[in-house]
């Protein structure tokens, strides 16, 4: 009884991870890349000497892969596409975002400095934009849309994360520990500030992205993970799939596609 006990254990504990493999095709364009984002605003990244890049022809075809890197006059640590935007964080923790960006003037005009330090910034399709600092302290910036990028001023939120994600699928983050929490309240892409964190399961995970409708992750070994069941009903979904274990250190969604970087910086572009 003992024994059949504990299997029902293992057998609930695995229905709740979903650690099935659903294998995705890969492409590998060229380049190489430590950060990488991808959104209404096409493809950004940027290199390990904190050089910054657009992605050529992904301005509002993010889906495809595009032709060309085209290096971006600044220097930035970490870059998050939004909107007719993208922002950034540098070295030394200071606040970007571009603007400028449009149709026919894809990779912007200027760059403009926000006061305040972090070394990980996010910005939903509408504008919302959250980030953490080197403490692990969580900050929203009140009134920033997209019509009024910067904003009112930051607001420091409870709880402490390592990195976080706003997207459609709401806002989502992990923190040093590699649990994963979701924000109440931001499902939809709705701008709040919400009303608490939510552990999503005890799956340890590194890095999350917050895409149009859906959830990837990464775990401490690069394996990537999607959150089934995401839903405006059900914004923490039911479960973590795998959907394959190739080792990537960062992550970014939108819509069907994803962006990835490995270990040794290469870039890898996949459709799910």
């Amino acid at each position: 009884m003992v024994r059949q006990s504990a299997l029902c254990s293992v057998l609930v504990l695995a229905a709740t991870f979903l650690t099935l493999t659903h294998a995705v095709t890969f492409e590998e364009p060229e380049g190489r890349l430590v950060s990488v984002s991808v959104g209404p605003s096409g493809v950004w990244g940027a290199n390990a000497n904190n050089t910054v890049y657009y992605r050529e022809q992904s301005f509002r075809y993010p889906t495809r892969q595009g032709s060309d890197w085209i290096k971006i006059p600044g220097d930035l640590k970490q870059v998050d596409v939004g909107t007719n935007i993208v922002w950034g964080v540098n070295s030394a923790d200071d606040i970007y975002y571009r603007i400028g960006c449009t149709q026919k003037n894809p990779s912007g005009v200027a760059w403009v400095q926000v006061e305040g330090a972090l070394k990980h910034v996010s910005v939903s399709p509408w504008g919302s934009v959250w980030g953490v600092n080197s403490n692990g302290d969580i900050n929203y910036l009140e009134g920033a849309s997209l019509c009024d990028p910067a904003g009112i001023d930051w607001l420091k939120v409870s709880g402490s994360l390592s990195q976080i994600s706003a997207g459609y699928a709401g806002v989502w983050g992990v923190n040093a520990r590699n649990d994963v929490f979701y924000r109440t309240g931001t499902c939809c892409d709705t701008g709040a500030m919400g009303d608490d964190w939510i552990k999503v399961d005890n799956k340890k995970l590194k890095y999350v992205s917050s895409g149009d409708g859906q959830v990837l992750a990464l775990d401490k070994w690069g394996k990537i993970f999607r959150r089934e069941g995401v839903s405006s009903s059900n914004p923490i979904g039911t479960a973590w799939r795998i959907v394959d274990p190739k080792k990537l250190m960062a992550i970014d969604s939108y819509g069907v596609i994803f962006w990835g970087v490995d270990d040794t910086d290469k870039i890898f572009l996949a459709t799910m």
